[in-house]
């Protein structure tokens, strides 16, 4: 009987998230769906663009053998604590160069970056991350980047 009641809560609780029971599987949204504005702490739509026209020099970052920065430690806290904004603005600056952080660093806080920013709902802009990184076959973390790609996009 219980296990009834529980099968019963899960196509309940499957149905209200817009989604068949037989397809759990995680899926990726199509647009952005009110990500957090300006005036909330997030990121401007045209400034997160610009942004990432820019990830596209990381190719030519310089390596280092330094430890991670604070600003990296400090946003891998957050990303674990799940402050997304405050972790997706660390990673940015670990990404753009703004620390010392060598070019393996900076190529890892970019994977984060995008997690960070599908968790705050800018979906779009988490996929071009994510397509940048697959893109590039000699980056550490194409392959999680590809299985992030290959998320159905989900109904609605």
């Amino acid at each position: 009987m219980a296990v009834v009641v529980a099968g019963a809560a899960l196509l309940a609780c499957a149905g209200l998230a817009g989604c068949p029971a037989f397809e759990l599987a995680p899926c990726f949204p199509g647009s952005s769906a009110s990500p957090l504005g300006e005036n909330e702490g997030g990121f401007s739509r045209t400034t997160l663009a610009w942004e990432l026209d820019k990830m596209a020099a990381l190719v030519d970052a310089p390596e280092s053998d330094d430890p991670p920065s604070e600003v990296l430690m400090r946003a891998q806290r957050d990303m674990r604590t799940e402050f997304w904004i405050d972790a997706a603005r660390g990673f940015l600056a670990v990404v753009r160069g703004d620390t010392r952080d060598g070019k393996k660093i900076r190529l890892q806080a970019q994977y984060d970056f995008a997690i960070a920013l599908f968790r705050l709902r800018y979906f779009a802009e988490a996929r071009r991350v994510f397509e940048m990184i697959s893109a590039d076959t000699k980056h550490p973390r194409n392959m999680e980047a590809a299985e992030w790609l290959r998320r159905r996009t989900c109904p609605g």
